[in-house]
């Protein structure tokens, strides 16, 4: 049986699930007050009184997006479970607290990096 499919959309989506985190870092740490307050919805009042979390925030997601970098860039794939576990916990808090959809999307991207994993 042909497994390289199962490979390669794994590891696609592992590096698709990286850069959404630093792209998400970015929006939280550096632009939050302007481009980031128009995604997420916020007023000027808002964005200025959370900066602080949404930093923290967004070094959390930097961290998970540079841990799934260094595991696919290094081959040490089984470091890209321990940060999809945290994409994971994450995207399970969002959902509570924010948009239902976050889960959905992020599941999808986990179990999809995981595919690889089995083959």
């Amino acid at each position: 049986m042909d497994v390289a499919w199962a490979l390669t959309l794994g590891q696609a989506c592992c590096w698709l699930s990286a850069l959404e985190h630093v792209f998400i870092m970015h929006l939280e740490t550096v632009m939050w007050r302007t481009r980031a307050r128009k995604v997420v919805g916020t007023t000027d009042t808002v964005a200025d009184s959370s900066a602080p979390v949404a930093a923290q925030l967004g070094m959390h997601n930097g961290f998970l997006g540079f841990g799934l970098f260094y595991s696919q860039i290094t081959g040490k794939h089984d470091y890209a479970f321990l940060f999809l576990g945290g994409v994971l916990a994450m995207a399970a808090f969002g959902t509570t607290s924010f948009k239902t959809k976050i889960i959905i999307t992020l599941i999808a991207l986990c179990w999809s990096s995981g595919a690889w994993r089995w083959a």
